[in-house]
């Protein structure tokens, strides 16, 4: 037994240890039969607060009398429940089987004040609700899931990402797909690699929990309760702390099998495996696309309710045995998890490094794109980033990202991801290029690299990017010895401009920031390599056009542009 399982059977034992509220005993309305048999019946539901507050969760434990052989087939027993906000608005919330002796069901409510919910139970032989129950919601200081900003308010833009509540959210991270699964926790349960993440100013994760907690590693039938109890921790630890994850369903390596050009994968260790030997038929068997269904209805009803969730549905498809059938059945699993997460945390997925995937951009909410051909060059890499950024975001309205990137040469380590940050910021990007970090040869994110992370975010915090409808905006310099990116807006422009040749000081170039509405503004330059703004300067456009005289700087220089 590894130490992570270990640790886990330990915080289970504890928690069967500690006393359980007593049950609040229901009226028990009459069963519906449909067929010969004794239909199922609800005893009691109980929930584990009457009062919490704005986006926190509540958990409610069903004792339920059922028909099956398999509490984890939603086909044979299934437990959900329906929440009517005070708004009157309904929430039908899939309920899940623990693993070890409960039947449970999460919600996370959106709206204060008084909700009711009634928790129902199917089998072959019928239906049953409980009696109807109710809670209580006050204000809070959480901001609730990550959303596409434009769903919850028209007049904000699509290409940027929003708390629930309408909080602006710039993605600040990088990718932890394996590592994340081996970091240790603190003596309170919080995983002291998120610690680090948040002390420096990053806010987004990239994490594979199914390649080191495989759940369904010995049946696509049933699953393991231990990886499973890994997998609440580490989210509960990921929401205390304020990082979302990009919780990714498959990685490449668990759906590729032998004959591909990359190798053989985890095939083998992936419990599909006993249904579809051959992991080509892993996309086109249909009873393997209903075990599926199976498994993905249980991955939101358990994890679903975390507002730290964005899906990433496949993480370099064509890694896979798909072959021919990638698209359409990328098209399917996408689809699933848009019509039953009933949060409607935003998708993702991705081909490998430096692919233009026209049929996946046009299905999943967030596109992204991997790079690694330019991984030789820092300057190259910056470059890649901000013309994929902006690439995507021409052929999709949408918030995009660079999924991937990274390079093994640690020399060119920090000024490769200082250069992505900044141009993929100025090029449109909703959240930063996510550098890939193992312990491999692409090495970990160590402290110097989190620095220029937090030092972005400073930059960012207050900018709302939603309503702020952003465009490539129309910039000039006086000096050939510069080059500049940004986005504007009719009052308001973000630039970031790069001396490329030499380390030399520049004093006094010029900037001409073009398309702005008339009159007075406030310039907040910026310095990128140190994380602080320097003296505000006082400008004003006249005929749409602003120029900027820079100050003294080496390197680069960023700058932020607001009407007065």
């Amino acid at each position: 037994m590894n130490y992570h399982r270990l640790i886990a059977l330990l915080i289970l034992l504890t928690a069967c240890a500690a006393p359980a509220a007593a049950p609040t005993p229901m009226a028990v309305p009459a069963s519906i039969p449909t067929a010969a048999g004794k239909p199922p019946i609800i005893g009691s539901v109980t929930s584990d607060k009457a009062t919490l507050g704005l986006y926190e969760r509540i958990e409610l434990v069903v004792a339920l009398t059922a028909t099956y052989d398999n509490p984890f087939d939603s086909q044979q027993v299934e437990l959900s429940a329906r929440f009517r906000a005070p708004s009157g608005a309904l929430w039908d919330v899939p309920g899940f089987w623990d693993g070890k002796d409960t039947w449970r069901v999460r919600f996370t409510p959106s709206e204060i004040g008084s909700w009711r919910y009634v928790a129902s139970v199917r089998d072959q032989y019928g239906s049953a609700d409980s009696a109807e129950a109710q809670f209580v919601v006050g204000a809070s200081a959480l901001h609730g899931w990550i959303q596409v900003a434009s769903w919850r308010d028209t007049t904000l833009s699509s290409r940027y990402l929003a708390y629930h509540d309408g909080t602006p959210f710039y993605g600040v991270g990088h990718c932890d797909a394996f590592t994340l699964g081996d970091s240790r926790m603190d003596a309170n349960g919080e995983l002291n690699l998120l610690k680090r993440m948040r002390a420096h100013g990053e806010n987004l994760v990239v994490w594979w929990p199914h390649n080191t907690f495989t759940f369904f590693a010995d049946s696509y039938k049933t699953f393991d309760r231990v990886d499973m109890a890994l997998i609440d921790s580490y989210l509960a630890s990921a929401e205390r702390l304020g990082i979302t994850v990009v919780y990714t369903i498959w990685d490449h390596n668990l759906l590729r099998g032998a004959g591909h050009p990359w190798g053989v994968g985890r095939w083998e260790q992936n419990g599909f495996r006993r249904l579809t030997p051959n992991a080509a038929d892993f996309f086109t068997d249909e009873t393997s696309w209903r075990w599926q269904e199976n498994m993905y209805r249980y991955i939101i009803a358990r994890w679903g309710s975390s507002p730290a969730i964005i899906w990433m549905t496949v993480s370099e498809l064509d890694g896979t045995s798909a072959g021919g059938q990638q698209d359409a059945w990328h098209a399917k699993i996408n689809d699933y998890f848009v019509r039953n997460d009933p949060y409607r945390h935003p998708t993702t997925a991705s081909l490998s490094g430096d692919k233009f995937w026209t049929a996946g951009f046009a299905v999943t909410d967030i596109p992204q794109v991997h790079l690694y051909d330019a991984q030789k060059d820092a300057l190259k890499m910056g470059d890649s980033v901000g013309d994929w950024t902006a690439r995507m975001s021409k052929a999709q309205a949408r918030p995009n990202v660079i999924g991937e990137f990274g390079a093994t040469n640690r020399a060119l380590d920090l000024p490769m991801l200082h250069n992505s940050i900044w141009s993929a910021l100025m090029s449109g990007a909703a959240i930063t290029p996510l550098r890939w970090s193992d312990r491999g040869s692409w090495g970990r994110m160590n402290d110097k690299l989190m620095e220029q992370m937090g030092y972005l975010n400073t930059f960012v915090a207050d900018i709302p990017f939603p309503s702020l409808h952003l465009e490539p905006a129309q910039l000039a310099l006086d000096d050939p010895a510069l080059t500049v990116r940004g986005l504007s807006s009719t009052n308001y422009a973000i630039a970031w401009i790069q001396d490329r040749q030499s380390d030399q000081e520049h004093a006094g170039a010029q900037l001409q920031i073009g398309g702005l509405n008339d009159g007075a503004y406030t310039v907040r330059p910026f310095d990128p390599w140190t994380g602080q703004f320097l003296e505000p300067v006082a400008g004003t456009a006249q005929a749409g056009t602003l120029t900027v005289s820079l100050p003294a700087f080496r390197k680069d220089i960023a700058l932020k542009i607001i009407k007065d």
